[in-house]
């Protein structure tokens, strides 16, 4: 290598570590920083949707709870937000724990089970009519887990009666797939904003219950559902009813039984938004569809 290239070389390094030396240190992130929007997109007796856009990617904590009357969030915002954290913990612990015990192989961590990332929506379902809500979001400092921010927060107040009555369900049945589609019946059109549950139930297993019929069996196993032991919809949904689908179910069509297939708004408590079908299995070749015209009403 010749001197003159040395030089050269020599020159080039110099000029990078003055650069970098002039260069700014990076400007540690805050969650001071951070905004959070929240947009409450429908409210009904016995559900909240909500929105929550921020001004930047951050990790937060966003939940709806049932407001304590004579508390104002703001006079007590660390608080506030240092109980929802705790709350948000213990959770987490009890999934872990149950986790472990099932001896999961992957367990995710706090941060990544309980905070949102950047915006995300919400639907919280099983919720009382005529009552306020806290919808709240702050921002959460990933490496300590505690608050990092502002506390950001709307009350909302549920209706006493359902603003979802004109909502029903279509249905098909396609060999051992079946599809769901919630629609307006005072638009007709699809309905993707409501959050709905449903069941299919062999016959036998209906008169086996002692139900009287078909509408009081789904009431019964409706009421004592909620949010976690019941698969929440939004939109349509199809199911393959192999005995395994996607894990919610375990129905399996057989050949030469009836089944019932109900269809209810998650609004409270059960609403005129509520349909049954009855259909008899054959094989692989049957197509059928049902409109609310064809709904039951309960009946066998």
């Amino acid at each position: 290598m010749t001197s003159t290239m040395k030089r050269l070389i020599f020159c080039a390094v110099a000029a990078m570590m003055m650069l970098l030396s002039c260069s700014p240190e990076p400007i540690a992130f805050s969650g001071k920083d951070v905004n959070i929007d929240i947009q409450v997109n429908k409210v009904s007796s016995g559900f909240i949707k909500v929105k929550y856009k921020l001004n930047r990617s951050a990790f937060y904590l966003a939940k709806i709870e049932k407001a304590v009357p004579g508390v104002n969030p703001d006079d007590i915002a660390q608080r506030f937000m240092e109980l929802a954290l705790d709350s948000a913990y213990v959770a987490y612990v009890q999934w872990r724990h149950n986790y472990l015990v099932a001896n999961e192989q992957y367990v995710a961590d706090f941060t990544s089970h309980m905070l949102d990332y950047g915006d995300t929506e919400e639907t919280r379902t099983f919720l009382t009519p005529d009552t306020d809500y806290w919808v709240f979001a702050f921002p959460v400092n990933k490496a300590t887990t505690r608050p990092d921010g502002k506390l950001f927060w709307k009350l909302v107040h549920t209706p006493v009666d359902s603003k979802c009555t004109s909502i029903r369900f279509a249905y098909r049945v396609r060999g051992l797939w079946d599809y769901i589609y919630p629609y307006d019946t005072e638009t007709n059109q699809l309905e993707i904003n409501v959050p709905w549950g449903g069941m299919t139930a062999d016959s036998l297993e209906i008169v086996e219950s002692g139900a009287v019929n078909p509408g009081a069996f789904f009431m019964d196993r409706f009421d004592k559902m909620d949010s976690r032991s019941l698969q929440i919809h939004s939109g349509v949904y199809s199911h393959w009813n192999n005995g395994e689908g996607d894990g919610s179910s375990k129905t399996i069509f057989l050949p030469g039984h009836v089944y019932y297939s109900a269809m209810s708004v998650l609004d409270g408590q059960l609403t005129e938004a509520f349909d049954i079908y009855k259909f008899k299995y054959t094989d692989e070749n049957l197509e059928l569809q049902f409109t609310d015209e064809d709904s039951t009403l309960g009946d066998w």
